[in-house]
């Protein structure tokens, strides 16, 4: 799509103006909510910028709307009491063809409803008490976009009229072969004598309409290129961009379906190299599409570009939220080194000029970083407790996303370390509050959701679990990996197979990464490998401990290793692991650890001997059993097979 940014007048601002005279002169009741749709895109854009100012917010204008007449005519014909009068819009903006019919409706508003102050409307009012005539000032709503466009007209040259002109026309003709235009062609008509009827039409303008013609046909041989299809005022850009940017960076759900995201498209891949210095968001745009598709070398370039420019603005801030974002780049592209030596330059900047806010935004940035890559933590000046505990004190003035993220990342240690289970429901439901009160997108929300899924999920609770589930969609590599212990459960081991055989683990976070080594151990044990399975336990178990102080894991992969000696018909071998295993998650009140370590010493028992001894600690532990969906028909199989026994003999 050829385009070209614009001071001057707009398709759109033409279009913006039939509604305003059809409303304002002619006497149709136009929903205030349509001058908010067409006019709020325009004004001046709240620069939402996520990467220099983490407070930002998106304006809110709801979805802004695109320079193109069938996206209009679509929008508004949702809103109520708006049938009737489109089929006049239409009827009018397709009956026009050249500019004079928009002048003189600028000059008719000027006139007739443009007033300096709220007294003169009285005043109007009482003398011409039966005029329908809409009344505005200068400084109301529609009264500034009148204003504006009136001075667009004064300050446009030849060439922008001219220009104008070409683009209406596109603009309408595009129109017509819109399908929602086929809909009200039926009811559509000509109304060339109403605009004349209405002294739209008249030969003020007619000088400057055949000097478009002849200059336009005088320079058919001499353009080397096409004029653009499109102009679009900056304002309007900006707004588009900003909602684009909004959406892109929050992964709303919908989003690629909107004629917008087509249109944002077209504009990137179009725009000239002095454009994307006028807007910079679109290195921001582009940096994040290019890391969607892992593309290194061009995301870097993207990044520095956008920085390239800010950091020329002079603006303090700049230069440690530089380094902060070359860290999340690294991050993302798992380099842990070179991610820490940009946190470490970002913090230092921000200490050199007292800047508290970046500060403690590149603090949480850090918490995060080590919460799915906690065995880089020692490489960090301070302790984690330090870092929390830092956090969690700060002044109430600041913003609560800082404590959200402190009590976040602490019942994520207290629910790894397991030493005190009041404290993590203490944190996660204060971390839920914090959430849910200042939740600002899809992706906030998402976040929460799969927090609060794992965590009933790992307390045994499913049904908990399931209930958030249904709110969140995980990662692509936690999807594929929850598909690959489907894929398990059901024998499918080719599947498995290959996909341990293709999984890169330095790509994956440490809670992937423990996942996928859980996943290798039960495949192993599937298929009779018990001495290479027992060495990657052997492996993550020291790990998990050494890295974050992760018992829960640690306990995971060592009811793993009961599970191993009891496949390979040596129970006796872990009877004294599962009698500790058993105390010690008796001791931290872990019921689905109590529960999968009973059924380990029921089933050694069993092969024992002592068929009397393991139902009875089934029977001591039932209550506790039964708490766990999961697990009630398991214990059922249990007894039925009791049963069975019984009657057979």
């Amino acid at each position: 799509m050829n385009f070209q940014v614009t001071v001057s007048l707009t398709p759109y601002d033409l279009a913006v103006l039939v509604f305003i005279y059809l409303h304002c002169i002619q006497g149709a009741s136009i929903p205030w909510e349509v001058f908010e749709e067409l006019i709020g895109p325009t004004i001046e854009s709240s620069s939402f910028d996520p990467l220099i100012n983490r407070d930002s917010v998106y304006n809110g204008l709801t979805q802004p709307l695109i320079p193109d007449l069938e996206v209009i005519i679509e929008r508004l014909s949702k809103i109520e009491g708006m049938d009737s009068i489109l089929m006049d819009y239409i009827s009018c903006i397709t009956s026009i063809n050249t500019l004079e019919t928009f002048y003189n409706m600028l000059k008719a508003l000027n006139v007739l409803c443009l007033v300096k102050t709220s007294k003169e409307i009285t005043e109007r009012k009482k003398f011409n008490p039966s005029a329908n005539i809409v009344y505005f000032t200068e400084r109301s709503f529609l009264g500034k976009y009148v204003v504006n466009s009136l001075m667009k007209v004064e300050i446009g040259g030849f060439e922008d009229k001219n220009l104008l002109l070409h683009c209406f026309k596109k603009f309408v003709y595009e129109f017509k072969q819109a399908n929602i235009y086929m809909a009200f062609k039926p009811s559509i008509r000509d109304i060339s004598t109403s605009l004349i009827s209405w002294g739209l039409i008249s030969n003020e303008y007619k000088e400057d309409e055949k000097m478009i013609d002849i200059f336009s046909n005088f320079t058919k041989t001499l353009e080397r290129s096409e004029p653009p299809d499109l102009t679009i005022t900056t304002n309007h850009l900006e707004n588009i961009l900003d909602w684009y940017l909004y959406n892109l960076i929050n992964g709303t759900v919908t989003f690629k379906d909107d004629p917008s995201y087509n249109f944002v498209q077209s504009i990137i891949d179009n725009i000239t190299l002095h454009n994307k210095s006028l807007f910079p968001r679109i290195h921001i745009i582009q940096y994040l599409k290019f890391l969607e598709t892992n593309s290194y070398e061009d995301a870097f370039r993207s990044l520095h570009n956008y920085f390239d420019y800010v950091l020329s603005q002079n603006t303090d801030a700049y230069f440690h939220i530089s380094s902060l974002c070359l860290a999340a780049f690294y991050v993302h592209f798992h380099d842990a080194d070179l991610a820490i030596k940009s946190f470490d330059e970002a913090t230092k900047v921000a200490r050199e000029n007292r800047d508290s806010i970046t500060l403690n935004l590149i603090i949480v940035r850090i918490i995060k970083f080590i919460e799915s890559y906690p065995e880089h933590s020692a490489q960090f000046n301070v302790k984690v407790e330090q870092i929390t505990r830092f956090l969690k004190s700060s002044s109430d003035s600041i913003d609560a996303s800082i404590f959200e993220n402190a009590y976040r990342f602490d019942s994520v240690t207290l629910f790894r370390r397991q030493d005190d289970l009041i404290s993590m429901f203490e944190a996660i439901y204060k971390y839920t509050v914090l959430s849910m009160e200042q939740l600002k997108s899809e992706r906030g929300l998402n976040n929460l959701m799969q927090f609060k899924a794992n965590f009933w999920n790992e307390l045994g609770f499913s049904s908990l679990g399931n209930i958030y589930d249904g709110f969140s969609k995980p990662s692509v590599a936690v999807e594929e990996l929850n598909q690959m212990y489907q894929s398990l459960e059901s024998d499918n081991l080719d599947i498995v197979k290959r996909y341990l055989k293709t999984t890169n683990f330095k790509l994956l976070n440490y809670n992937e990464r423990m996942s996928t080594k859980m996943l290798q151990v039960r495949y192993l044990r599937i298929i009779g490998e018990y001495d290479l399975a027992l060495t990657i336990i052997e492996e993550c178990s020291k790990q998990c401990v050494s890295v974050c102080s992760d018992y829960r894991m640690k306990t995971n992969f060592e009811i793993e290793k009961c599970l191993l000696f009891l496949d390979a018909d040596l129970g006796s071998r872990c009877l004294h692991l599962a009698t500790n295993l058993l105390e010690y998650n008796q001791l931290i009140q872990n019921g689905p650890g109590v529960v999968r370590c009973v059924f380990i010493l029921f089933r050694i028992l069993k092969r024992n001997g002592k068929i009397e001894e393991a139902h009875q600690l089934l029977e001591q532990n039932m209550v506790n059993i039964m708490q766990y969906p999961k697990f009630r028909e398991q214990v059922l199989s249990y007894y039925k097979e009791r049963n069975l026994i019984a009657i057979s003999t």
